[in-house]
């Protein structure tokens, strides 16, 4: 705990944010035209002495800077940031948590990267079970699929129709391939096998943390998020 209360100290005043994670720490600060990011970079200085004191090595070379922005035009503001000499790049989209988080928060290149991990694991389920029995395939689907498409979706959820089309895809192609499915609509086939849209269930998922946030069950400030608590 002397670890972890030392490096709170140092975040303690100053409008520099920060998360803890395992072995991870994330620094960010909201800054204007007008300012030069000098607090954000006097606590990001502090953090390296701290961990030099304290013989703690850093991992430059997955560090990096990313400034999450508004707007189509790329407007790099801020200090620029180094570790022991090392510069530290600046980025248009890092991954945390298993998330693809872009400098607009479009989170485009996320969907991307899980319907293509999606399809792979749905053809290899297709490609290797013997079984053509429709109670296999979906439970296969639901355990080794829907958790590529459906982790930390209410971070990432989709709002543009074409991210919403693509990511559906993935459950829409796999059951067409169902016998006794391919002549049907995909809502046909969803009331046969008894599925949810995927859009469904990212809104169910979406409501379950409202709930667990309006009622304090988890370390969120419903405030933060525009919820008025009754």
């Amino acid at each position: 705990m002397l670890f972890i209360n030392d490096i709170i100290d140092i975040f303690n005043d100053g409008n520099c944010a920060y998360k803890l994670f395992a072995d991870d720490v994330k620094m960010y600060a909201t800054l204007d035209v007008n300012d030069d990011g000098k607090g954000l970079f006097d606590k990001f200085k502090s953090v390296e002495k701290w961990c030099s004191e304290w013989q703690l090595s850093i991992s430059v070379k997955k560090c990096a800077v990313i400034h999450i922005h508004s707007g189509n035009t790329r407007q790099v503001t801020g200090p620029s940031f180094d570790i022991g000499g090392y510069a530290l790049p600046i980025v248009d989209h890092v991954k945390d948590l298993g998330v693809l988080i872009d400098d607009c928060l479009k989170f485009h290149l996320h969907v991307n990267h899980i319907v293509s991990s999606a399809f792979t694991r749905a053809n290899l389920i297709l490609k290797c079970f013997n079984s053509r029995n429709v109670k296999v395939l979906l439970r296969a689907f639901k355990v080794y699929v829907l958790r590529i498409i459906e982790y930390a979706s209410s971070v990432w959820s989709p709002h543009l129709v074409t991210d919403i089309r693509k990511t559906e895809s993935v459950q829409r192609k796999f059951t067409k391939r169902f016998p006794g499915c391919s002549h049907l609509s995909y809502p046909d086939r969803l009331v046969r096998l008894n599925l949810d849209s995927l859009v469904v269930r990212r809104l169910r998922h979406d409501l379950i943390l409202t709930y667990k946030i309006v009622f304090a069950l988890t370390d969120m400030n419903p405030e933060d998020f525009h919820i008025r608590q009754q």
